[in-house]
């Protein structure tokens, strides 16, 4: 058990152990989808859905900073999800992705369970924390439908041919 600070429901060694094995596959599968996607039909469709030159400039950041680029983009939302598939179509070296990605997972894991053992102290987040729990479920719930709703928008207008009006 934790004692002081958190819930109790697996004790600190082990969520770190389990979590960062979660993030640093993730990552690794992420990586090797986005090799065997390189230069593949899906691409270029998906290059499609993307903002204009958004994929080509992602390319000359990854080139430019790198596996830094990986290690920082652990720590901000959404953009962690993409680094290591954009590493994957770069092509940039597997033993350096696996060797960054580790150590960016162990980090972020470690950095968010001693935050949340920390917050978990205060008396108004463990006295509400079922509440705090459910409105943080509700609005990632409400972030990933309306990020569905944005991409089906995107898809369904590049579809349609721009009408001009006479």
């Amino acid at each position: 058990m934790l004692g002081h600070g958190g819930v109790g429901a697996i004790d600190f060694s082990s969520a770190l152990i389990l979590l960062t094995c979660a993030s640093f596959s993730g990552s690794i599968i992420a990586y090797f989808q986005g090799r065997w996607l390189h230069n593949t039909q899906f691409m270029r469709k998906a290059e499609q859905t993307l903002p204009d030159g958004s994929l080509p400039k992602a390319k000359k950041l990854l080139n430019r900073f790198g596996f830094l680029s990986l290690f920082v983009s652990r720590f901000i939302p959404f953009v962690r999800v993409l680094t290591p598939m954009l590493m994957g179509v770069a092509q940039l070296s597997v033993i350096r992705t696996l060797i960054v990605s580790f150590t960016s997972s162990i980090t972020w894991v470690f950095s968010l369970l001693l935050l949340g053992k920390w917050v978990m102290r205060h008396p108004f987040v463990s006295q509400y924390q079922e509440f705090i729990t459910k409105w943080f479920l509700m609005g990632s719930f409400i972030l990933m439908i309306a990020a569905f709703i944005a991409l089906f928008i995107r898809l369904t207008a590049k579809k349609r041919p721009l009408q001009t009006s006479n």
